[in-house]
This record gives structure tokens, sequence and C-alpha cells, in this order.
């Protein structure tokens, strides 16, 4: 069982939404996330998700949950920070 940590932006102003996962295979805990997450959180107003599939693909977390579709997603957190509008 793999286990997503997902952040999702969602802008108004450009209809987009956005999305950042974390996935491991134990336990997601605070200390393996990215560093400055709980500050983005509420400085960006992401809101965070917790899902569990079979792997770590995207294609299966739209599988699980169809609220994930039409997801513009990023490999690195850092890349996903930059697009914030």
């Amino acid at each position: 069982m793999i286990k997503h940590f997902v952040l999702i932006y969602s802008s108004s102003l450009t209809n987009r939404r956005l999305a950042f996962k974390f996935s491991s295979s134990k336990a997601i805990r605070s200390k393996d996330l990215p560093t400055t997450i709980t500050d983005d959180v509420s400085l960006y107003g992401f809101t965070t998700h917790r899902i569990f599939t079979e792997d770590t693909s995207i294609q299966s977390i739209y599988e699980k949950d169809m609220f994930f579709e039409e997801i513009e997603w990023f490999e690195r957190y850092e890349d996903f920070c930059k697009f914030q509008v």
C-alpha cells in the first residue's frame, strides 16, 4: 500500500488546479516532507489530502478518486511553489 500526501493549490484567477504529491510505502511523517511545507500551507492556502493506492503513479490516484482529475502535477516541490499565482 502506497501512502500519498497531496498538496493542491487552486487559482481562481487562472482556473487551474496545481498539485504536488509525496509518496511512500511507509508512514509519512512531517520530517519526511520539505522543510517549508507547514509555513507554505498557510502562506499559499494549499489544501492537503491523504490518499492510499496500490502504486506510486498519479494514474493510481485518479483511479482511486476522480477528484484528482484535471490537476496539473509537479514532480518537485520547488517547481510547484514557483507556480503559485
